[in-house]
């Protein structure tokens, strides 16, 4: 059963949820404020260049909470009207006459939530503008974070700056210490899989940890203390109604509380005695490490952990230089899943998998254990558990309650995944609706040529075009149907018309020299593919295309350098061996040819054409 946050971005389609799994852990953070006439701004709008599209996330907002104000910034220009408490700005997260603008015509705020361009030096910069402006008790929000490990934008594993974890993680090792670095009156630092939260207090407030644990409060959870006098032993009996006390008392002996506690007596407490005391008394619900970390509390943490359930929290109270050591790289790990996607042999430490939430206040660090191996969105595994649970729910609450943009999100979904089935579902429930959007066009166009419907593909085509003349991607789509027909001048209209319209997109030139080529014009369409190259100089498969269309033109030479710089690229293409050993046997290098032919079938061993092609070889 999901929260009502995470039904309204289901039936939204905002990727909070799907892609990522982040509105459980803002339902966590928000629901408080939920009928609460406060000011919230989103930086990031969505929908790239596009004016009509986005805005997925500000309709969540809008609905979560119905007395708020709702702001929505983004460098781009963006039209919609998502009714009267929903405003829209252009603008930029790092333009600081601008936030100031926007923070007195609109603010304070009380909610600011960074889903902006995800660059590192991008996210520190807004935070530093515009935290001090977040209005006390307030909450912001960096998610996507992940991207602090992704070199494409400024990410890395050495957390050096600008990188925002790094930025953040720092913070979390100076909060008991050196809180120069540290605005005074963040309270909170919380933790999840690719989100950051700070929360806004008063400087040197405390944290309540009957607070935190109030939803167990009536549970008969078993709760284990190490503290030098079992001083907070009764208080929990008392707190817990239905618990089962243990404790560790490290001084004197704590006086008798009562047939629910359980007091062990050590004075510095072995390794041999933690794990003793788990097996006779675990697995715990909550575990807290009280005192005030003599040196052993890692240890004993790597002790305890696995004698901790799942949903349950450890507590470490105060931090000497070991402790905020092991919270740094604690907080840097949450994000192991995307770490793993750029870094493969980096190692984690294995409890990652189990941190699923992790805050940081005064005087206390807390771990709260759950499985956290949500896929990365770059890497998207559809089978991963928590991945099919997430997916499973949103066709549930789709079927009841779904709106036009969230049968949309889950039919992309499902396609990226290969289960044509379920997207064809979505796509034939938007038809019923009358969909119309620019991205409803570009699926269905899609899922007709899955089907291999090319007359239905022109049909929704056609349509398209009337309603969007001036949309690249739909001239994109309607040409690459007219090649499959094989009516190339029209091809090439619609080819050249995309890219009037959207003069740096490759994909559209390298469609237009496939056609220039059909249509015997072989050097047009070697300048073609070329100028698609300059775009993405290191996209192998538009480098093969080039050398195959410099083969086409009889440039031989030409076509071994392009090709070569392919192979350099991606020794894994077959393509690019095969291409290249065509290009060498026309320059007469048959042996050459040959010895790349035959890396060509290696990687593709059950291709006909491709042994077809090394027989000729041989036989030459």
């Amino acid at each position: 059963m999901v929260d009502a946050l995470t039904k309204l971005a289901i039936t939204y389609g905002t990727d909070k949820f799907g892609y990522h799994d982040y509105t459980p852990n803002y339902y966590k953070l928000l629901k408080h404020l939920k009928n609460r006439p406060i000011k919230l701004l989103e930086i990031g709008v969505g929908g790239y260049q596009d004016a009509d599209r986005g805005g997925e996330s500000l309709e969540v907002w809008r609905d979560f909470f119905p007395k708020a104000q709702i702001v929505g910034i983004d460098i781009q220009k963006k039209e919609m009207d998502l009714g009267e408490r929903v405003s829209i700005l252009q603008g930029s997260q790092v333009d600081a006459e601008f936030l100031e603008t926007l923070v007195r015509d609109h603010g304070p705020f009380d909610v600011i939530i960074d889903d902006g361009s995800h660059r590192n030096e991008h996210v520190v910069t807004s935070f530093q503008l515009l935290y001090p402006t977040l209005a006390e008790g307030g909450i912001y929000v960096v998610e996507d974070v992940q991207t602090a490990f992704f070199p494409r934008f400024g990410g890395s594993l050495e957390m050096t700056a600008p990188n925002s974890v790094g930025y953040f993680a720092d913070m979390v090792r100076k909060f008991d210490s050196d809180r120069a670095d540290v605005p005074a009156d963040i309270t909170t630092i919380s933790r999840f899989h690719n989100m950051i939260a700070m929360h806004k207090g008063q400087a040197g407030q405390a944290t309540d940890l009957k607070a935190m644990f109030k939803p167990l409060k009536d549970a008969p959870v078993r709760l284990l203390e190490i503290s030098p006098e079992g001083v907070s032993l009764a208080g929990w009996r008392d707190y817990f109604a239905e618990g089962q006390i243990t404790g560790i008392a490290t001084g004197e002996q704590a006086d008798d509380l009562g047939p629910r506690v359980q007091v062990v007596k050590a004075s510095k407490p072995s390794l041999k005695d933690i794990k003793k005391l788990r097996s006779d008394f675990g697995p715990f619900d909550i575990v807290i490490d009280n005192t005030g970390h003599k040196g052993d509390s890692v240890k004993m943490f790597e002790a305890l952990w696995p004698g901790l359930n799942d949903t349950g929290y450890y507590v470490l109270t105060g931090a000497d230089a070991a402790v905020a050591d092991f919270a740094h790289d604690r907080f840097v790990e949450v994000d192991h899943r995307e770490m793993q996607v750029f870094f493969p042999e980096v190692e984690v430490n294995p409890v990652a998998r189990q941190i699923y939430e992790m805050t940081r206040s005064k005087g206390l660090i807390t771990l709260y254990k759950a499985p956290n191996d949500y896929p990365s969105n770059f890497r998207f595994e559809f089978d991963n558990p928590q991945a099919v649970h997430a997916l499973d729910e949103m066709e549930k609450v789709l079927n009841r309650s779904g709106k036009e943009r969230g049968f949309l999100l889950f039919a992309d979904i499902m396609t990226r995944g290969g289960d044509d089935k379920r997207a064809a579902k979505m796509l034939k429930k938007l038809a019923a609706l009358g969909a119309s959007s620019r991205s409803y066009f570009n699926m269905a166009v899609r899922q007709a040529k899955i089907d291999k419907d090319w007359d239905g593909a022109m049909v929704l085509l056609r349509m398209a075009v009337k309603t969007y003349p001036d949309d690249y991607r739909i001239r994109s789509q309607l040409g690459s149907v007219f090649s499959k027909e094989k009516e190339w001048e029209k091809a090439e209209k619609e080819f050249v018309r995309g890219i009037e319209l959207a003069p740096k997109d490759p994909l559209l030139r390298i469609q237009l020299a496939n056609a220039l080529s059909r249509l015997d014009r072989p050097d047009e369409a070697v300048l073609a593919a070329s100028s698609a190259c300059e775009l993405v100089p290191a996209h192998v498969g538009h480098r093969v295309q080039l050398g195959r269309l410099q083969s086409n033109a009889g440039q031989f030479e030409a076509a071994v350098e392009t090709l070569n710089q392919a192979v350099a690229l991606d020794g894994e293409m077959a393509n690019a061996h095969r291409q290249l050993s065509r290009a060498l046997a026309e320059l007469g290098r048959n042996s050459e040819a040959l010895e790349v032919a035959d890396k060509a079938l290696a990687l593709v061993p059950e291709n006909p054409e491709y042994k077809r092609w090394q027989e000729r070889l041989r036989a030459a």
